[in-house]
């Protein structure tokens, strides 16, 4: 993941922003958390569609569809926790989660939730 720090009392970069495109991964190294920042993850592959829920570049296959993987699927969820806080037990996860990702895919027939056409020009809120 790239991570983002924004330090309190500054406004966060803003989803899809071009600030977000032009973010460079840092490398691995150690983050200092602290309650007052706010924390932006970002994370991009080229071999991953959520929207589709398919595995793209995969030789001979692509694009793949997850469920012919992972059989009939509609929602996902990605975790990140303390393992220490947790017992040192992967089952115990939730006695030490730090973050939840979840990812569900619509119905057969809905379409996507797009934003009016103000929406996608109107100022971000004030905090």
């Amino acid at each position: 993941f790239t991570c983002i720090t924004t330090p309190a009392g500054t406004p966060p970069p803003q989803l899809g922003s071009q600030e977000l495109r032009e973010k460079k991964w840092q490398g691995p190294g150690w983050i200092d958390i602290t309650s007052d920042n706010t924390y932006t993850l970002l994370y991009k592959t080229p071999y991953l569609d959520l929207c589709s829920w398919e595995l793209l570049k995969v030789p001979g296959v692509s694009p793949l569809p997850i469920e012919s993987i992972l059989g009939d699927l509609s929602t996902a969820r990605i975790f990140l926790y303390d393992l220490g806080a947790a017992s040192g037990s992967q089952p115990d996860y939730k006695k030490g989660c730090l973050l939840e990702w979840v990812f569900t895919r619509g119905a057969p027939g809905e379409s996507w939730a797009e934003p009016d056409e103000e929406e996608l020009h109107s100022p971000p809120l004030s905090s």
